[in-house]
């Protein structure tokens, strides 16, 4: 019994002193277990602060992204109605373009008129230098025909000084100035001309009974006649007289320039000048 005690314990000293080790082994792996799982934990552990701070600047900036993207759909929503008002411009813009056009369009045309307009303008102004050309042409002319109507003028006023003189010798009526008598047919006046000197031969002293009176003279170019009547009985321009001889009606004349005792008279187109003699009676109408 006690040899077997003895070698019981010998054993156990083994055996305890193993599963001390296994304890202590076991203790120290419970240990390192432990210290791993600590370190495992702080690790995690920041691992976790460090996700959860990485959370909240992702927040952050979630926050501020979603503010720039309010921003940037209220700028988009701005850049929208500026290109929707762009859209409206542009469209006017096409608009007044096409008007602009429209008007450009019929602007040329104008111009085109106005070309047109210039040319016949040029036309007519060199139509007129020719024109103009041609009156100093006839003014020339008018002029030279001037010079003779004047010299014919001088020798109407000698010839009228020596039918004064002839009148006044035969009619014994006042010497007047016929320097001015000028009669027309038409409302346009003649030119003075010579009135030529026929012979007048027994003409008489005048008597009137009335208005009558007689020819004196006849100018058959120029159809008036002269007669002797004049403001002293009574005439005055514009009055018309019949020519008679004795009881035929030859014509009428029309008194066109009265003086004192004589007056000249136009020759009217119903009337046949070439009909007419001196010493015909005239005779108010």
């Amino acid at each position: 019994m006690g040899l077997m005690s003895g070698r019981h314990g010998r054993l156990l000293v083994p055996i305890l002193g193993g599963l001390a080790a296994v304890g202590l082994a076991a203790a120290g792996f419970g240990l390192v277990t432990r210290a791993q799982e600590h370190s495992i934990r702080l690790a995690k552990e920041h691992e976790l602060a460090s996700i959860i701070q990485e959370r909240d600047a992702l927040q952050v900036q979630i926050a501020s992204l979603e503010t720039e993207k309010s921003k940037i759909e209220q700028e988009l929503g701005e850049a929208k109605s500026e290109l929707d008002q762009s859209k409206q411009q542009f469209t006017k813009v096409q608009q007044e373009q096409q008007s602009l056009s429209t008007n450009l369009e019929q602007r040329q045309g104008e111009l085109s008129k106005l070309t047109q307009a210039m040319d016949s303008m040029m036309k007519e102004l060199s139509q007129a230098r020719s024109d103009r050309e041609k009156l100093n042409t006839q003014l020339s002319k008018l002029s030279t025909e001037r010079d003779t109507l004047q010299q014919q003028l001088d020798e109407t006023k000698k010839a009228q000084r020596t039918l004064e003189a002839k009148l006044s010798e035969f009619s014994r009526v006042p010497t007047v100035q016929l320097e001015k008598v000028m009669v027309s047919t038409s409302e346009q006046e003649r030119p003075p001309m010579p009135i030529p000197i026929q012979p007048i031969g027994a003409v008489t002293s005048a008597i009137h009974t009335g208005s009558n009176g007689q020819v004196l003279v006849i100018n058959r170019d120029y159809d008036f006649v002269v007669v002797d009547m004049g403001k002293n009985q009574g005439l005055s321009v514009g009055q018309q007289f019949k020519v008679v001889r004795g009881d035929e009606v030859i014509g009428t004349v029309k008194v066109e320039k009265v003086y004192d005792d004589l007056s000249a008279a136009a020759i009217l187109s119903d009337t046949k000048a070439d009909l007419i003699r001196e010493g015909d009676q005239v005779r108010s109408l």
